[in-house]
């Protein structure tokens, strides 16, 4: 029996993991994906698959609907992002076909839902290049960074030099122009800087006391 997933996110790597399956034989057979989660739409996440700028030209089918039953190879059922809390239920309506949702999972959307109205960078990359060199997604995802590795061992690898240049955004606006989620992306820039600061300073503080 096919195990079957779901790819949450298909930017680059999601579209890397799908192609790797579908290149190994495994789509249909070892596993199934039954679900692609993307703030992006169908059609343009189908021409992405199918026209790979590094991988080359996808060779099998790519379609961005539902499949009837009589088709003969599995398709991938592309299911739309979340850009607000009330497409939770639309998404989540797709799994709730084989069985229906239980009162803890129900739970558990509700407060996946509510994290959803703060703003924050969905990591897709689509805001890059920056023209001062800045790893945008690196930056705006330096908090949960820390809390894996530390204030100390981030100082340490190689993320930090590009954090820094982070000092040096000019505000130009081109990146928010990419951004399909339409973030503040240098008040962002801006907030994440500041919070590192004050981690780097309570480190310091900390190692001297």
């Amino acid at each position: 029996m096919a195990i079957r997933v779901g790819i949450n996110g298909f930017g680059r790597i999601g579209r890397l993991v799908f192609r790797a399956i579908c290149d190994q034989g495994l789509l249909g057979k070892a596993i199934e994906v039954v679900a692609v989660n993307d703030i992006v739409s169908a059609d343009n996440l189908a021409y992405l698959v199918k026209y790979d700028s590094i991988q080359g030209k996808f060779p099998g089918t790519v379609s961005c609907e539902k499949s009837s039953p009589d088709v003969a190879e599995p398709d991938v059922l592309v299911v739309a992002g979340v850009e607000h809390p009330a497409l939770f239920d639309v998404n989540w309506a797709v799994f709730e076909e084989d069985a229906p949702l239980s009162p803890e999972e129900r739970e558990q959307i509700l407060e996946m839902q509510q994290s959803y109205d703060k703003v924050f960078c969905r990591r897709c990359d689509y805001c890059q290049p920056c023209s001062e060199d800045i790893p945008i997604q690196t930056v705006l995802g330096m908090r949960s960074m820390v809390k894996r590795m530390g204030v100390e061992l981030l100082q340490q690898g190689s993320f930090w030099p590009g954090i820094n240049r982070a000092r040096n955004c000019t505000e130009c606006g081109e990146c928010m122009t990419r951004c399909p989620y339409d973030l503040p992306i240098p008040d962002l820039i801006k907030e994440n800087l500041t919070w590192l600061d004050e981690m780097v300073a309570q480190s310091r503080e900390a190692a001297g006391s």
